[in-house]
């Protein structure tokens, strides 16, 4: 196969980007420098991709207020709700940095339950996000962003990937608890302040205060949230890829990122077959490429009649 012939099928698919040349070389039947010469007009130099931005993100919202006949057994309708929730604060930390920052209501927005001018800062960061890490995020805390977003007139966040620990632990691992606090101290990770409720009617009131509590509080919490992510991750099923940031010739973990792999056997489908390699982060994957040729699959029969 001439550089040509290479040059197209490496413009057509871009997988073969991040595949090794000696691979590519046996995979094609040439030599590894004619490889190189093909990889080098497909893929021009001004296309590198960069590593994905990724956000640590927890918000904290206000206490409903509402009347009530009784403390037992009440069913609470939307007509004795008398102010609803809005967000006290966010905290976010991009991943491996070591600042963690925060955006909380002044103690006047708190008292009129403004949140719009936080939820602004909070919209231009998360638009900077490739993928955002939360903690049951996906059913509370993006839900809710996207809520107080459309309540107060913003637009939508841009499009991102979401890992959402609290899924991704309660999918492999049979727990006592998912909660973040709960797999902090089983992991030996400084756990949450200490809070109550009066702390949430204190921020409510709009006092100064609870206000630098809370938001303290919420970043402890993002900190916590990374230390979790980072021994969760090789265990985080449909991990987005981390390759597909890259502009790597080598092998690239989809979990982490790194090219450190090594092979571990082959992983077995029903017709086919593809190696598996581990990353230095616990991490498996394996190849899409299928390590049968055309000539053995000729003999493999499919026996799942149905």
């Amino acid at each position: 196969m001439d550089i040509a012939e290479l040059v197209k099928i490496f413009q057509k698919h871009e997988y073969y980007k991040r595949m090794g040349k000696g691979k590519l070389a046996r995979h094609f039947k040439c030599t590894t420098e004619e490889i190189k010469k093909a990889k080098a007009i497909a893929y021009e130099k001004g296309n590198t991709k960069t590593p994905p931005k990724v956000l640590l993100l927890d918000i904290e919202t206000s206490l409903l207020k509402g009347y009530f006949w009784g403390i037992y057994d009440q069913h609470i309708t939307i007509g004795q709700i008398k102010k609803d929730s809005f967000i006290i604060c966010y905290s976010a930390k991009w991943l491996f940095n070591s600042e963690t920052f925060s955006d909380c209501v002044t103690p006047e927005e708190a008292k009129n339950q403004n949140d719009k001018r936080i939820l602004k800062s909070l919209l231009l960061v998360m638009n900077e996000a490739d993928i955002i890490i939360t903690h049951n995020g996906n059913k509370f805390d993006l839900p809710v962003i996207n809520t107080r977003l459309f309540l107060n007139g913003l637009k939508p966040v841009k499009p991102f990937q979401s890992i959402d620990t609290y899924v991704s632990v309660k999918k492999v691992l049979k727990l006592t608890s998912n909660k973040l606090d709960y797999l902090a101290t089983i992991l030996g990770i400084p756990n949450k302040k200490p809070t109550g409720l009066q702390l949430w009617i204190d921020c409510m009131n709009g006092e100064r205060v609870a206000l630098n509590y809370m938001a303290s509080y919420n970043r402890h919490d993002v900190d916590m949230l990374e230390s979790v992510y980072l021994k969760i991750r090789p265990w985080i099923k449909n991990h987005p890829n981390m390759a597909l940031y890259t502009e790597l010739e080598d092998l690239t973990c989809p979990n982490c990122g790194s090219t450190n792999l090594k092979e571990s056997g082959y992983y077995y489908t029903h017709t086919n077959k593809y190696k598996i390699y581990q990353c230095e982060c616990g991490a498996y994957c394996r190849e899409r490429m299928s390590s049968v040729d055309k000539e053995q699959k000729q003999y493999i029969l499919n026996g799942n009649l149905r």
